[in-house]
């Protein structure tokens, strides 16, 4: 049965309430009188002169965040004016605010409330209701209250302070960006959102227009506008605010001021949020340095770094160290505030879902009750996180059975949480899967499906909002939506089993293959979608804003890659200047990204649209297959596997049936390994059990198509579907099914030609997702001069005497590629041959065409680029090794290699990285060959093609020709000759079908050549067609 994920949402109060509880301080010059006129003799005069010495020197120390050294010189100042003019003197007053605002920071809640309420009495008697001094104290008081949990209270009083102050300052002055900032914050931790956005963008925006806006006020209020944003789904929006504030914040304050730390903790929050918990432990380590460092061990803000570090370490699966800090932070906090506050609420829920997950679920729901009656009687029954804990109580009633009972406070949870953040918020999509869940348990199919259909749509409008974060984190993101995802496609499968009548069955099928569209890995089905748009695009300049905006994207995840390492570094080690130095970085990137987002808004609107399409419906893919086509989809969950059988003009069929991810993989895997080496036996046995499992359900079908296309999930991509046996009864070398010898012979080998394999029935093309299809397919053509037939590049300078194209890669140590090393790799002269064949075959001159050797140059494919020439050919190769991210140190993403030249620079290092092509406009290529290793096999990111592949769709190519694993020269250069040779020869040929005539005639080769091994699959599987095999 389905299982509820993980909602981590109450873990962002703590820190929220914190920065509210002990912000900066804050002060304007302008409007405090420093001087009192003529005094009654000489003696008092000196000592409100001493008076006002010590109030600077207490607000100078605040500024600094010296809290502890600012609390003298302001008791000092006190104490020597209720001397000299008595308690009720509006100069008292200003002595207690100041005074209240140490204590505040200091954690002295009961202090700082009474200090402030004296000093507003005193200003209201003084200077009358409506003054700006009262309109201050307002401010601070109501600081207090949210310190105390009073929220509305808080929200009432400063709404009076910002009438108070739009009318003694006017509404755009700084002292109401003060309030406002404020206000904001208390809305947001109400969950009123939308008020807390637009009243914090007000306040973000008046001091943004302020040349003299003071820094420390202007990046607190960009850091709560940061996080009012994260809270509110936009979190690539949130997190470019919190990193102005932060470059505010270190630039002006230095980098071990609090306020700094209270950022970084937001930035951890919202690394923890994209996925990245191991980009936000360091942020949150150092946050925590600063505390201890500057305000003390025991000191409330350094609970909320205990907080944090807790979900970060919960997050990383390290229970025991997440149990150690929520129990810190829990003791920290009640000594501060009490047992009754939502930040101890917020505590007890951690360490409960921590017992709720050990299997304590007595202990669990002891502390959620508890949690529950603290939020009731402070925040209300319809505040956002009473759904978080009755989620939680949930939770626990169906692990202990009481489904209904689970049922009826998630039911609650739902009209909280929708009344308080609204109908479209991700948090809403996280309990209605939820309920979904449990209405599935209970038997409540219909109801369950309607909640799991509307928190599909929820996440995918989510994941629309943050499309332009960085390649991982929106991956990181699309995972966050899975769990409901596959359960909802469990919920299908089971209503379509039951359903009897076939209008519902149908439509039931559609909405299973919507499900599994929208579950597939978005990453490459973007890099399609934009290179469509950017084909939509007519004019040049508007073509090369959409580039910058990618290059910049990948620019900006460098450093804060760069910049986690060194928060990463010990406090003896830590650099502030190169930090700064990156954080400056990242300040002119993020400007040059948001001018270049916002040029391409005005110049073509639908950019955004088009860059991220919906994921495409079954009636849609129809309309985009051609005669004689037939799609199949598969999709792998935990424990069921799921077709789709898809033609032009035929209703959709489709086919589930209970197989775990485990089985599927171990079987993909042990077939890949057969295939390693022509030295070994082919797995004949699971390639016919492969072939039971994916396609045997649509046999009667498939018998009368021409092309098959095939949509497999992560766990089927590594499977050759060329390699599948059809037939178990035709096979005319039994000993090859069950070998006798530990190698093969040569007459075993040559016998694998006889089996029945799905390449002979049919050519096939392998696309990410339907939805990429239909983008490759309605991309409208391109009227440019007429193209060239093929540009080719290969056999590069290598030393290494191997045949392999691959294979592993050197060690390289921590200074970087060792060139020479690289130089190592195996030679492959093969390729010169190859390319050659091909250029032979589509009748291009190789002297303007093919480079090789010294002229297969990253300075050479610069040149063809620039020329104009590269994108404008029809079939272009790269006949060389093909490196993954990671497979050598220094390496940080994929990359092919060509000819190391001898002095290596920034301009031509030999690598032709990810990032480099990404950059590549190749409106008119049909395909690129990649006759490399592993150039289409996962690189462990959970989105099926490897990054070069990806790179190449979105510099607008229509089909790849890809490699599953480490290639035989020899072999992989027949290969190719036979594919163009034929697809020279017939213009009419598609290259699906080139492909499929290749590998036969590799096969026939092996069985009556000098090769025999050319008929096993180590030698004519490991390529395939990737994108418009037509």
């Amino acid at each position: 049965m389905p299982t509820h994920s993980h909602d981590h949402s109450h873990f962002r109060l703590p820190n929220v309430v914190v920065l509210c509880c002990v912000l900066v301080f804050i002060w304007n010059l302008q409007h405090i009188p420093h001087t009192l006129g003529s005094t009654e003799s000489p003696e008092a005069s000196q000592a409100l002169h001493d008076a006002t010495a010590s109030h600077e020197q207490a607000r100078q120390l605040l500024e600094k965040g010296d809290y502890t050294s600012a609390l003298a010189p302001a008791e000092h100042s006190l104490q020597l004016r209720e001397a000299a003019l008595g308690q009720n003197h509006l100069i008292v007053a200003e002595s207690l605010n100041t005074l209240g605002l140490v204590f505040h920071y200091l954690a002295r809640i009961d202090e700082a409330l009474h200090a402030h309420e004296r000093a507003l009495q005193i200003r209201q008697k003084q200077d009358g209701v409506d003054s700006g001094e009262v309109g201050e104290s307002l401010t601070n008081l109501a600081r207090i209250l949210v310190s105390k949990g009073d929220f509305p209270k808080a929200q009432t009083m400063l709404e009076q302070s910002l009438r108070i102050r739009e009318q003694v300052f006017g509404k755009t002055h700084r002292h109401v960006a003060e309030t406002l900032m404020y206000l904001a914050m208390v809305q947001g931790l109400q969950m009123n959102l939308q008020d807390a956005l637009s009243t914090q963008a007000r306040a973000v925006t008046l001091y943004d227009h302020d040349p003299q806006a003071p820094p420390l006020e202007h990046s607190m209020a960009l850091t709560s506008y940061g996080v009012i944003l994260s809270r509110n789904g936009e979190l690539a929006k949130g997190k470019q605010f919190l990193e102005r504030a932060l470059l505010l914040q270190e630039g002006n304050l230095g980098p071990t001021h609090p306020i700094v730390a209270r950022t970084l903790d937001s930035l951890a929050e919202l690394e923890m949020k994209m996925g990245h918990s191991e980009s936000g432990l360091p942020l949150a380590q150092r946050a925590m340095e600063i505390r201890e460092q500057r305000l003390g061990q025991d000191h409330p803000e350094v609970s909320a770094s205990f907080s944090t570090l807790g979900t970060l370490f919960w997050r990383q699966g390290n229970l025991a160290e997440a149990t150690r800090y929520f129990q810190r932070a829990l003791e920290s906090i009640e000594q501060t505030v009490g047992p009754v506050h939502p930040v101890v609420a917020a505590n007890l829920l951690s360490l409960g879902e921590l017992h709720r997950q050990t299997g304590d679920l007595k202990t669990a729901q002891t502390l959620f009750s508890r949690a529950l009656e603290i939020q009731e009687a402070t925040l209300g029954p319809h505040h956002n996180d009473m759904a978080t804990t009755l989620t939680r109580l949930a939770w626990v009633a169906g692990q202990q059975g009481r489904h209904d009972q689970s049922e009826s406070l998630l039911e609650q949870a739902v009209l909280i949480r929708e009344s308080a953040l609204g109908p479209d918020h991700p948090d809403l999509a996280l309990l209605c899967m939820e309920l979904a869940r449990t209405r599935h348990r209970i038997g409540k199919l219909p109801e369950s499906k309607l909640l799991y259909e509307r928190g599909r749509r929820i996440y995918l409008m989510f994941n629309r909002l943050n499309q332009h974060l960085d390649e991982s984190s929106f991956r990181n993101l699309h995972q966050q939506g899975m769990a409901g995802l596959r359960d909802y496609a469990l919920l299908l499968a089971h209503m379509a089993q039951q359903a009897s009548e076939p209008e519902i069955q149908q439509s039931l099928v559609q909405d299973s293959f919507l499900v599994a569209e929208q579950a597939r890995g978005w990453v490459v089905q973007s890099a399609v979608a934009k290179a469509l748009a950017r084909k939509q695009i007519q004019q040049q300049e508007e073509g090369e804003l959409v580039k910058t905006v990618e290059t910049l994207r990948r620019r900006r995840e460098k450093i804060w890659s760069a910049l986690h390492t060194l928060y990463a570094q010990p406090s003896t080690s830590y650099n502030p200047q190169s930090i700064q130095d990156l954080k400056q970085d990242i300040q002119d990137v993020q400007s040059r990204l948001e001018a270049s987002l916002r040029a391409i808004e005005q110049r073509f609107p639908a950019y955004s649209e088009m860059a991220f399409p919906k994921p495409v419906d079954l009636q849609s893919v129809q309309k985009y297959l051609h005669e004689g086509e037939a799609m199949i989809s598969l999709y792998v969950w935990d424990h069921i596997l799921q077709a789709w059988f898809i033609r032009s003009g035929h209703p959709p069929l489709s086919h589930t049936q209970s197989l775990s991810k485990k089985d599927i993989a171990d079987l993909v895997g042990h077939l890949r390994a057969s295939m390693n080496s022509a030295k070994q036996h082919f797995d004949a046995q699971g390639a016919r059990q492969l072939y039971t499992w994916l396609l045997q359900p649509f046999e009667a079908h498939i018998s009368n198509i021409t092309h098959l296309i095939v949509i497999p999930d992560e766990v089927l991509l590594p499977l050759p579907f060329a390699v599948l046996l059809t037939e178990t009864e035709k096979t005319d070398s039994a000993h090859a099914l069950q070998p006798s010898s530990a190698r093969p012979t040569d007459a075993q080998l040559q016998s694998y030609a006889q089996l029945p394999w799905l390449i002979k029935r049919f050519p096939v093309t392998i696309v990410p997702s339907a939805s990429a299809l239909t983008l490759l397919r309605q991309s409208a053509p391109v009227t440019l001069e007429p193209t060239e037939r093929f540009i080719g590049f290969g056999d590069p300078r290598f030393m290494g005497d191997g045949r392999e194209r691959g294979g592993k890669m050197p060690t390289i140590d921590e200074s970087g590629l060792a060139w020479d090393q690289l130089r190592m790799m195996n030679a492959l002269p093969g390729t010169q041959q190859e390319l050659l064949s091909i250029a032979q075959t589509l009748g291009v001159n190789p002297n303007t065409n093919v480079f090789l050797q010294n002229r297969a140059t990253e300075t050479q494919v610069r040149g063809l680029l620039k020329a104009g020439r590269l994108g404008k050919t029809q079939v272009l190769s790269f006949a060389t090794h093909g490196l993954l991210a990671g497979q050598l140190t220094g390496l940080v993403e994929p990359a092919l290699v060509l000819t190391i030249p001898a002095h290596p620079s920034a301009e031509d290092d030999g690598l032709l990285t990810m990032s480099e092509i990404l950059d590549f406009q190749l409106p008119q290529v049909d395909w690129v060959i990649l006759s490399a290793c592993n150039t289409a096999g996962s690189d462990g990111s959970g989105q099926g093609l490897t990054g070069l592949a990806r790179a190449f769709f979105f510099a607008g190519a229509k089909a790849l020709l890809v490699s599953h694993w480490s290639v035989d020269d020899r072999a992989t250069q027949t290969l190719m000759t036979q594919i163009f040779r034929l697809f020279g020869r017939d213009h009419t040929l598609s290259k699906s079908a080139a492909l499929r005539e290749g590998m036969l005639a590799l096969m026939e080769e092996g069985k009556t050549g000098t090769f025999p091994y050319f008929s096993h699959p180590y030698a004519w599987a490991p390529f395939f067609l990737v994108g418009m095999g037509e």
